[in-house]
């Protein structure tokens, strides 16, 4: 899969708004005497101010590519993953060595069309059909035994960068713990999935917070005419509307972030008080949730809940819920 180098670049919300400061500032600076609009400097090609580099996402410690290529290559074969590393030449003399080499496929050096190597990120894109000619091919160096690992050479560059990575991690560690940030409580999305039955309130989690690297979601499907439907009650800028199980409503893209702020026993809301009596409380964990709807970043504007207005949605299931981890909060980050 071909992506984009610049794709995977990004800066956090904190270091964007220095950025921003910083390039309107030299914006300018730079504005003065170019009344013609020739040599003018765009947003886009502004420097990052001199204390901060781009980021990088997780996903290039996975794909291949050349320091000078605008191109990366993301492998998705079926066992492209059990693949390590290991020098061409072993740096010790009981050391593994690399049994494999990549190289182009017969494919790209057979096709009489134009060379795919020498095209953009987005022209590779446009291409009518996927550009099967990038491919890439394993080429066993000597024989390999049975369940003998397969080890491959990153190259020198990934080499000496995990080596100062290696070299900072202590440093980097104490830092954390100056930080404080070791002494907070960790537990990723899917374990709290696994073990919260019943979600606290925002109330409760003032005395019996959950992890900082971890908020509540609920899947919800919301559109402007929601405000119109008649179980729909408008006060001001609070609306209050149940929860409603329909077609697809469990698509990730309908998971909005969500606060809980109160529950009660999932009973069944037809019986009768005297059914209810005889029913009892309900099985341990079966509850019932309203809670206040939020946005979340890439809605399309006619499932975003206005600005100001609270949407409070009642009887949400537990099943409905989720923990999601906070972007760049998860322990691979």
């Amino acid at each position: 899969l071909t992506l984009p180098r610049d794709e995977l670049k990004f800066l956090r919300l904190k270091e964007w708004k220095k950025v921003t400061s910083f390039r309107k500032r030299l914006l300018k600076e730079t504005a003065g005497g170019k009344s013609d609009g020739e040599g003018d400097v765009t947003e886009d090609e502004l420097p990052l101010p001199p204390d901060m580099d781009w980021r990088q996402q997780l996903l290039l410690n996975y794909c291949y590519g050349h320091a000078q290529s605008s191109v990366l290559l993301f492998p998705y074969g079926v066992f492209v993953n059990y693949i390590n590393h290991a020098p061409s030449t072993s740096e010790s003399s009981d050391g593994p060595e690399a049994n494999v080499k990549l190289q182009w496929s017969e494919r790209l050096m057979n096709t009489a069309t134009t060379d795919l190597r020498s095209l953009t990120p987005s022209q590779l894109w446009e291409q009518s059909t996927p550009p099967e000619g990038l491919i890439l091919e394993l080429v066993a160096l000597k024989d390999i035994k049975p369940d003998e690992e397969i080890l491959l050479d990153y190259g020198s560059i990934w080499s000496e960068a995990w080596k100062e990575h290696s070299d900072q991690y202590p440093e980097s560690i104490l830092k954390l713990a100056d930080d404080h940030t070791l002494e907070k409580e960790y537990s990723p999305a899917y374990i709290m999935d696994d073990v919260v039955t019943n979600l606290r309130t925002v109330e409760e989690q003032t005395q019996f917070p959950y992890p900082e690297n971890v908020f509540t979601a609920c899947f919800y499907r919301y559109d402007t005419e929601a405000t119109t439907k008649s179980d729909t009650v408008n006060k001001g800028k609070t609306e209050a509307t149940p929860w409603k199980m329909s077609l697809g409503l469990f698509d990730m893209t309908n998971l909005r972030p969500c606060k809980v702020i109160s529950r009660e026993p999932a009973n069944d809301r037809f019986a009768t008080p005297q059914q209810l009596k005889q029913q009892g409380q309900p099985p341990q964990g079966k509850m019932l949730y309203t809670a206040i709807i939020q946005n979340r970043p890439g809605l399309p504007a006619n499932e975003r809940i206005p600005k100001g207005t609270k949407h409070i949605v009642s009887g949400i299931p537990r099943g409905a819920f989720r923990f999601v981890d906070r972007p760049y909060a998860s322990d691979i980050h």
